[in-house]
């Protein structure tokens, strides 16, 4: 039997994220007559990585679209961050702005890190798989920060993007991708970036308020604390559930080794938007991801592991989580690059 805790890195999935993202998803299906979406598109609150991973895989499966990340990418502008999407359009400057996008990365739903490199006249939004995500959740997540990071920056200062380099995404996707963002693209490469003229970094920008500014600032690292808080009680709770090796505790027994009482941590989780029981699911879930893309276990093994008692019960759990049977999902990401 293999144990919870031997697959590796936890870290990408317990981070907590807007709901903007997953009510974007949702729309674009809803624009193009999709009416009937996975009932994973519906959820309301804070999502996970993987819970976005799951929510574009589906969409992208009942659209029929292999780019339908950047297409959402592309809609989320400013205003779609609340307050964050107000710091952004009262910063001084690009250069100001992009350091806080840097800074306050969750509220912007960021799950890659953004670093600015300058080379002569050239300036680069860099994407840094900071969380080490596997190359089908990486492509996903490549495409879709990139298509936010020319919305941004169009909507900012209007700069024209003059180059686009996107790594772990298909060649044959490239003249497609080029419309889609106005620019010229490279496909397959070791890095994704986007490039443009660095004299516009410090041009005042037309919606500029120090005072608004500041303002929205001090709201933004009320948010990342609260976020922090979240974050705080799902991993505790997580970690235990994980290093139980395969059985899985009961409320009680974990708020016992959290030294509290159930009725204290079901409102913490409460508090957290989220259940015990939502956590458990989210671990079998990522469990069963991470087995079919690391391992060569069979369905009917990933099974037994995460307590099915049943394979044709975790054939339809996992369905509901993505759209697709293991099987499916195991085959479309071998056939990504890697």
């Amino acid at each position: 039997m293999i144990r919870w805790a031997e697959v590796s890195g936890f870290t990408a999935e317990d981070q907590l994220l807007s709901a903007s993202e997953a009510l974007a998803i949702g729309r674009y299906l809803s624009e193009r007559g999709f009416t009937n979406g996975a009932p994973l598109l519906q959820r309301v609150g804070p999502v996970s990585v993987h819970q976005q991973l799951s929510m574009l895989r589906a969409a992208g499966g009942i659209a029929g679209d292999p780019l339908i990340a950047v297409r959402v990418g592309l809609g989320l502008h400013p205003t779609t961050y609340g307050i964050a999407g107000l710091a952004l359009l009262s910063s001084a400057s690009l250069r100001h702005a992009l350091q806080v996008v840097a800074e306050y990365g969750p509220l912007l739903c960021l799950k890659l890190g953004v670093n600015l490199e300058l080379s002569g006249g050239e300036a680069r939004l860099v994407l840094d798989n900071c969380c080490a995500l596997y190359p089908g959740l990486l492509q996903l997540c490549s495409q879709l920060e990139l298509a936010k990071l020319c919305t941004l920056l169009r909507d900012l200062s209007g700069c024209r993007v003059s180059r686009v380099e996107l790594a772990a995404s298909p060649v044959e996707l490239s003249p497609q991708l080029e419309e889609l963002l106005g620019a010229p693209v490279l496909s397959g490469t070791d890095r994704s970036y986007i490039c443009f003229d660095s004299v516009v970094l410090d041009a005042p920008l037309p919606q500029a308020d120090a005072t608004t500014h500041h303002s929205c600032l001090r709201s933004c690292d009320e948010l990342t604390a609260g976020l922090r808080r979240c974050h705080d009680i799902r991993r505790r709770v997580r970690r235990l559930v994980l290093n139980a090796n395969g059985t899985v505790p009961t409320l009680s027994e974990v708020a016992g080794r959290l030294f509290l009482s159930t009725r204290t941590l079901r409102r913490r989780l409460e508090d957290a938007q989220t259940s015990y029981q939502e956590i458990v699911g989210e671990i079998r879930r990522d469990l069963a991801l991470r087995y079919l893309t690391q391992t060569s276990l069979s369905t009917q093994t990933i099974a037994e592991i995460l307590g099915y008692s049943d394979t044709a019960n975790f054939r339809q759990a996992f369905k509901r989580w993505t759209g697709e049977s293991p099987r499916q999902y195991r085959r479309c990401t071998e056939d990504r690059p890697a």
